[in-house]
């Protein structure tokens, strides 16, 4: 279980959806996930730090194309 994916153009640019791949524990702070931890506990993104930043941004690309 974790967050949906819809409404990603609403909170994510590019850059940022990428950062957010290669280290979601870096995005700690905020109300919005507040609200995830407290909805998905035990929930933990892994790290795509392993990944090519331009695989990354194909994936960004892919998800903000997605987004209705």
């Amino acid at each position: 279980m974790a967050p949906a994916l819809s409404e990603i153009k609403k909170n994510w640019s590019r850059d940022e959806l990428i950062n957010y791949l290669r280290n979601p524990s870096s995005y700690n702070g905020g109300k919005r996930f507040d609200e995830y931890r407290a909805a998905y506990k035990n929930t933990i993104m892994r790290s795509f730090s392993n990944i090519d930043v331009k695989e990354l941004g194909k994936i960004a690309d892919y998800l903000l194309t997605r987004d209705q």
